[in-house]
């Protein structure tokens, strides 16, 4: 799984812009992580503050889902 599918399921069924606002970044840039860009720091920084996602399992896929584990579907907000 790549960090596009893991961000895929960090949105769950909000809309791009729902999710860009909780983090507080442009719609346009969380649209352009969806499409293949590489995430930057920043960004694995602002998940993990507001949705408590391990930022390894975000990059890698080869950590714990939430540092507090829990399933994917339990951050849906």
């Amino acid at each position: 799984m790549d960090y596009k599918t893991r961000i895929k399921i960090i949105k769950g069924s909000r809309t791009i812009k729902e999710l860009a606002n909780i983090l507080g970044i442009p719609a346009t840039t969380l649209h352009t992580y969806l499409n293949g860009r590489e995430p930057s720091v920043s960004f694995v920084n602002r998940v993990n503050e507001k949705l408590n996602v391990n930022p390894d399992w975000l990059i890698t896929g080869r950590a714990l889902f939430l540092r507090a584990q829990c399933s994917p579907t339990t951050i849906q907000s």
